[in-house]
Parts: structure tokens; sequence; C-alpha cells
């Protein structure tokens, strides 16, 4: 499927909706730009659709190193304006994305955000249950 929105590279993805769920799946290289702009235009798609949850893996994404710190406030801003009191957002993603210091889950929360990061699916989707 493919997601309008002038500006946003499409990416090999595919998009699944069931009831108050959807999932997007990333795979392939792409820049952290593309990155950002697929989740965003997920998150559209899902609220628009009535979804109060997406689960987005991009796991077996490439091509671009783990965000910075400004970069996680920058894509954790656009993101927080995207969903915030819409949608509830769990990220699976590999190890080396995950921040210790959980930067852009508190950011997020900040800004009424409900944003979460895991490494495995399993965990992903009892938050998002939870």
């Amino acid at each position: 499927m493919s997601f309008p929105g002038p500006g946003v590279a499409l990416l090999p993805h595919s998009f699944e909706f069931n009831g108050e769920l959807a999932v997007l799946r990333v795979a392939g290289e792409h820049t952290l730009q593309q990155m950002v702009d697929a989740v965003t235009a997920a998150m559209r798609r899902a609220t628009e659709q009535g979804a109060a949850k997406l689960l987005a893996d991009i796991t077996s994404a490439t091509g671009f190193d783990p965000p910075t710190l400004a970069s996680r406030h920058e894509l954790v801003a656009q993101w927080a304006e995207t969903g915030r009191g819409h949608l509830r957002v769990a990220m699976v993603v590999r190890a080396e994305f995950l921040d210790p210091d959980r930067y852009g889950v508190i950011l997020a929360n900040n800004l009424g955000f409900a944003l979460n990061l895991f490494e495995n699916e399993e965990r992903a989707r009892a938050w998002l249950a939870g």
C-alpha cells in the first residue's frame, strides 16, 4: 500500500489495519528522514481509518544510523504533533536504536504523546494492549 502525501518517498512496506490496531512494517535501505516521513504517513492513515494504536516495525530497515539527540527531538516532536491525543505508537527497533536514557520516550510523554520503543514485537503488542 502507498501513503498519500506530498514529499513522502514511498518505501517498501506493508500496512495492515485490523480494528483499533494498524501495523506498519518497513524493510530495505532508506534515509532517516524517509523513515520518519513513512511513520508519520502511517500515523495519519491509521488515524483516518479509526485506529487507536500503531505498531511500527522498522527492524528490517537499513541505511541510516541511530538518530542523534537533536534528531530524536525533531522526529518525536513531528510524531507528537501528528499523533497526540489520537494514537498510541509502539515501535519495534534494533537494539542499537534504543537510547538507554529513553530521551525520545520521555519527550513524547512530556508532549502528551503515547510512544514507546521495543526490541521485539511481543513486548510492543503487550504495551499497546495495556
